[in-house]
C-alpha cells in the first residue's frame, strides 16, 4: 500500500516538475521574443534616421531577426526569381510592392501594424544574372508574399497587367478570394456574390484612385443575402449601407472553367470594411 502511495506521489511531483519546466521555458521564450523584436524595431527605425551609424544598426537588425527566426517567431523562405533580372525596372517595382506589403502586415502576436513584422532581402545568383528573394515572415504569412512575387515573376509573353488596364480593356474587373467574387464594372457598378449558390452579396457603386503599384477601389454598397439566385435590384441609387476599400495589385487574366468564372488573378486585400450609419 505504501509503495502505491509513493508511486502516486512521485508521479504527481514529476508531472509538476515537468509542467514547471515547460512553463519556465515558454516564459523565457516569450521574454526573448519580446526583447529581440523590440531591439529589431529599434534598429529598423534608426536605419532611417542615423546615417553615421547605419551599418551598425543594419547588422543589429539582422542579428535580432535571425534570433527571432531561431525562436520560431519568423519563418525564413527563399524564392528564386526566374523571369526578373537584377537591376531592372521590374525588380524595382517588386521591391516597392514588397516593402509596402511588409510594413502593413498586422502582427497577431503583438497586435500591431505599420512595423516590419516581416522583412525581405535579395541575394544575387551566379555571375549576378539572377536574384533570390529571402523572406522572413510570421508563420502563415509566407503564402501571401509568395503570391506577390509570383504575380511579378512572369515570362515576358505573359506580363502581368495593372488592374486599371484590365478594366479598361475588358470593361469588367472580377477578382476572387475563393469564397466570393467581386466585380467592378466600367460603368461604376459594383457587385459581389458568393462562389457557392448562397451567401452574402453586395450591390452598389465604386470609385477609384491610383497608386504607383496598386489601384484603390472605394465601394459604397448594400449587403443582401443570396439563397440560390443572385439578386438584381432595380435601383442602384439606394442608400448605401457599407463602405469597402479594396487594394488591388498587378495580375493575370484567368479563364473560366467548369467551376469558376473568369477572374483577374493578382494580389489584393480589403483595407476597410465599415458599416455606414
Amino acid at each position: 500500500m505504501r509503495r502505491v502511495i509513493f508511486n502516486i506521489v512521485f508521479t504527481i511531483l514529476a508531472l509538476c516538475v515537468v509542467g514547471l519546466a515547460v512553463g519556465i521555458f515558454s516564459f523565457r521564450r516569450d521574454i526573448a521574443i519580446t526583447y529581440h523584436r523590440h531591439m529589431m524595431l529599434r534598429d529598423w527605425y534608426r536605419t532611417d534616421r542615423v546615417v553615421p551609424k547605419l551599418s551598425g544598426y543594419i547588422a543589429g537588425f539582422d542579428h535580432h531577426r535571425e534570433a527571432l527566426t531561431s525562436l520560431g517567431y519568423f519563418n525564413r523562405s527563399a524564392f528564386p526569381l526566374h523571369h526578373i533580372a537584377p537591376d531592372t525596372p521590374e525588380l524595382h517595382d517588386l521591391i516597392v510592392v514588397l516593402r509596402d506589403s511588409f510594413t502593413n502586415v498586422a502582427d497577431a502576436y503583438f497586435g500591431t501594424t505599420n512595423v516590419p513584422n516581416a522583412s525581405f532581402g535579395m541575394r544575387s545568383g551566379p555571375r549576378h544574372t539572377s536574384c533570390v528573394v529571402i523572406v522572413w515572415a510570421r508563420p502563415g504569412l509566407q503564402a501571401r508574399f509568395e503570391t506577390i512575387i509570383s504575380m511579378f515573376d512572369v515570362a515576358s509573353n505573359t506580363q502581368s497587367l495593372y488592374p486599371s488596364d484590365a478594366l479598361k480593356q475588358d470593361g469588367l474587373l472580377r477578382i476572387s478570394d475563393g469564397s466570393s467574387y467581386y466585380e467592378f464594372s466600367a460603368n461604376g457598378v459594383f457587385r459581389s456574390f458568393p462562389v457557392r449558390p448562397s451567401g452574402r452579396a453586395f450591390i452598389g457603386t465604386w470609385t477609384s484612385s491610383a497608386h504607383p503599384n496598386y489601384l484603390y477601389f472605394t465601394v459604397k454598397a448594400r449587403m443582401v443575402w443570396m439563397d440560390g439566385i443572385q439578386p438584381r435590384p432595380d435601383d442602384l441609387s439606394m442608400v448605401d449601407d457599407w463602405r469597402i476599400v479594396f487594394v488591388v495589385g498587378p495580375g493575370l487574366r484567368s479563364p473560366a472553367d467548369v467551376r469558376h468564372l473568369a477572374t483577374f488573378d493578382g494580389y489584393f486585400f480589403i483595407e476597410e470594411l465599415t458599416k455606414l450609419p
